[in-house]
């Protein structure tokens, strides 16, 4: 930190007109790009040090995906603007959504670095983000999410994120839906993924699909288990199976 305050002082001499700044090195990759278990807003103390040392605007990027987090940074002077990259593949409407009071309506990143690995690792593909279907794929999902011709009545089977996600846009392109879940809760196995330590923002995925499946008016029906008579009895004329996958077990003693 003493070498970057030095140095950002050389570079305000020279004219810079705003340091941003991060950090990390091949050998710490986990602060180029903070995962889940990096603290919010880790680069702060880093960006502190460098704006009380030079007069020109300093920004900081850095595990920044809850406007709060955002908003805490600006107040304790921390730094004169923050980077949001990440938050913006999650969800690219972040920065309108708070100005207009739509908390709720944020899909936050994970910080699950599946972005990254996604366009880093082999084999390299397209850009693929694990809240955001979207995400590198925007143009092809806007024209398919417009409103039908004609209103169907859907039947979506499984509350877990495939389950609402698809719930939520067949009633955005203005179907009549309905969820069915076995279990007393929806979130699937989002659920389990939020037991370890520092992942609990599974469970503010698992919310923000709640909030939406209710804006949406789509009917949720819990402990109702699928079978041939029911469905038939319901009569839908689209069903869509999320009922998930059975967990692999390894054939190994012990």
């Amino acid at each position: 930190m003493k070498d970057a305050v030095v140095v950002s002082k050389l570079l305000e001499e020279a004219g810079i007109d705003a340091i941003d700044i991060v950090s990390g090195t091949s050998e710490t990759n986990y602060w180029i790009v903070p995962n889940m278990y990096m603290p919010h807003g880790c680069n702060a103390d880093l960006s502190q040090a460098v704006k009380k040392a030079v007069n020109i605007p300093v920004s900081v990027a850095g595990n920044i995906n809850d406007p709060f987090v955002a908003e805490k940074i600006l107040r304790e002077e921390k730094a004169d603007f923050v980077d949001l990259g990440r938050a913006l593949i999650a969800d690219p409407q972040f920065p309108l959504k708070v100005r207009d009071g739509q908390l709720d309506d944020i899909r936050k990143c994970l910080r699950c670095v599946r972005c990254k690995e996604s366009i880093l690792k082999p084999p390299v593909g397209p850009m693929v983000c694990t809240v955001n279907p979207a995400a590198g794929r925007e143009k092809e999902f806007e024209s398919r999410i417009r409103p039908v011709s004609k209103r169907k009545r859907v039947l979506v089977i499984g509350g877990g994120p495939g389950g609402m996600e698809a719930a939520i846009v067949a009633s955005l392109r203005g179907h009549d839906v309905t969820l069915w879940e076995k279990e007393n809760t929806l979130g699937g196995q989002l659920n389990i993924a939020a037991i370890p330590p520092d992942k609990e923002e599974f469970n503010g995925f698992t919310e923000y699909l709640k909030v939406q499946l209710g804006k949406q008016k789509v009917t949720v029906e819990l402990q109702r288990e699928a079978t041939g008579e029911m469905v038939s009895e319901f009569s839908p004329e689209v069903v869509i199976g999320a009922i998930g996958s059975k967990p692999l077990i390894p054939n190994i003693k012990g």
